[in-house]
């Protein structure tokens, strides 16, 4: 907050009968100064850490637009001021802008209560903090209000000021930016010199001392820069202010009341790019150097490629028959084969074991019974015991261990036996299961048309097809 030597120049601290021309005391432009009336405001002189309010006029209750004027003791060059209102049991903060403010309405909702104004300073850093005693304005009177009116727009928070304060000295300064590049500040261009001869580069001067350091600046204050918005500190101290981002232009964001504000960015987008410099004068082409001695010999370069295959040559004559070997070694046996599907006898078969039977039998000491009728007549006597006494039964489902009885089969009798029988994991007894899969022990027996199977130490299930012969007594 900058202030002119004449606007601190004056004795602060008089009476209030004390005129503002004969104290010597000059307020902002922004507020019109009556020289015989009485001005609508309230007036505070700011000493060192003493505040004492000067009211011009009453507060009331339900007033908005109150302005407070500021007069600042030296003290107070170069920082940044806040007027702090209590009043109505509540409290809030005003940024001072041109050695003024207004009073927050907010503390003036309530009458009957004392209306209370301090002020505090700092220079941004910390080094240098001026917080005031309360100056008692006076006690609220009753303001008359009207039975229906619409609420006052509510008061910004400090930080919402001083963002506001920020993004309007940042127009500010892009306005005189575009003013100055515009031309506005510019006087006449002068007429245009002529061209001066090319001077010899001189000689790199020494390195020159440093400077003294700089005055601090006035304004933000940036406690840090950080990437991200997770890396900043969970907590901080009221009204702290870090850069976020990995490059420039930043975004500010400031602690306020617990929590971290987004203020914006405050730098400026990056100008146009330059133009393109003049193209500088060739060089001298430099003289021509002496002849280089031979160079030593190179290493061996790398194998060429392979050359082109030549063509083929005559057959040769064939070489005399060479000795029979010895006799390989006997091979490992094979693996044991899959069992076979049930079997159906042919007509051919059921021939086969007619032959077999009568070769077998006396037939043949007779000589009645050698003749070719007999013999036939004993064929087919044997292929129609073969048709009766073979029978198929269809796939039955077994479930493990246990007994299944009365297994129906057309044409059985208990002297029927078991020719064969097939373990099958499907019903249409298309995938057999090998007979080394299972070890289990199978019993079937026979009854007048039905069969019956025991299984033991096999569980799973499976489907079982029996073959039955009729036995020969």
């Amino acid at each position: 907050m900058e202030r002119s030597q004449e606007q601190n120049a004056s004795k602060l601290g008089g009476k209030t009968s004390v005129k503002f021309k004969e104290a010597g005391i000059r307020f902002p432009a922004s507020i019109p100064y009556y020289d015989s009336e009485v001005i609508r405001m309230i007036r505070v002189t700011v000493n060192n850490r003493n505040a004492e309010a000067i009211p011009l006029t009453p507060a009331t209750s339900g007033a908005v637009g109150i302005p407070v004027t500021f007069l600042f003791s030296d003290d107070w060059d170069g920082l940044s001021a806040t007027a702090v209102f209590q009043g109505s049991g509540t409290e809030r903060d005003v940024l001072i802008t041109d050695n003024a403010c207004e009073v927050p309405w907010e503390v003036l909702t309530e009458s009957g209560d004392m209306l209370r104004i301090g002020v505090y300073g700092s220079d941004g850093d910390g080094t240098k903090v001026i917080p005031t005693i309360w100056a008692v304005v006076g006690r609220i009177e009753d303001g008359t209000t009207p039975s229906e009116m619409d609420p006052a727009i509510p008061t910004p928070s400090w930080a919402e000021q001083v963002q506001q304060a920020s993004a309007k000295a940042l127009q500010i300064a892009r306005q005189v930016k575009a003013d100055a590049e515009a031309g506005a500040f510019d006087g006449d261009p002068g007429p245009k010199g002529d061209k001066g001869d090319k001077g010899d580069t001189g000689a790199t001067g020494p390195q020159g001392v440093q400077g003294p350091k700089g005055d601090p600046g006035t304004g933000l204050f940036i406690s840090g820069t950080v990437r991200t918005v997770a890396d900043l500190p969970a907590v901080a101290e009221q009204s702290i202010m870090y850069n976020v981002g990995i490059s420039a232009p930043y975004n500010i964001y400031m602690y306020d009341n617990g929590e971290w504000r987004d203020l914006g960015q405050l730098e400026g987008a990056q100008g146009p790019k330059g133009d393109k410099g003049d193209k500088g004068d060739k060089g001298d082409a430099g003289e021509k150097g002496d002849k280089g001695d031979t160079g030593a010999t190179g290493a061996t370069g790398p194998q060429g490629p392979q050359g082109i295959r030549g063509e083929t040559g005559a057959t040769g004559a064939t070489g005399p028959q060479g000795e029979a070997g010895a006799t390989g070694a006997t091979g490992p046996q094979g693996p044991k084969g899959d069992p076979g599907n049930d079997y159906v006898l042919t007509a051919s078969d059921k021939q086969e074991i007619a032959s077999i039977v009568i070769d077998e039998s006396d037939i043949g000491t007779d000589p009645l019974e050698t003749e070719a009728q007999t013999i036939k007549g004993a064929i087919n006597e044997i292929h129609e015991d073969l048709d009766c006494a073979v029978l198929q039964a269809a796939a039955q489902a077994i479930s493990g261990n246990g007994t299944t009885s009365g297994i129906s089969l057309a044409g059985l009798t208990a002297n029927h036996v078991v020719a064969n029988w097939g373990m099958f994991s499907d019903a249409a007894c298309t995938t057999p299961i090998p007979e080394n899969a299972p070890t289990c022990d199978i019993t079937i027996t026979t009854a007048a048309n039905a069969w019956s199977v025991t299984i033991a130490n096999f569980s799973a299930t499976f489907y079982l097809r029996p073959t039955f012969i009729l036995k020969q007594n």
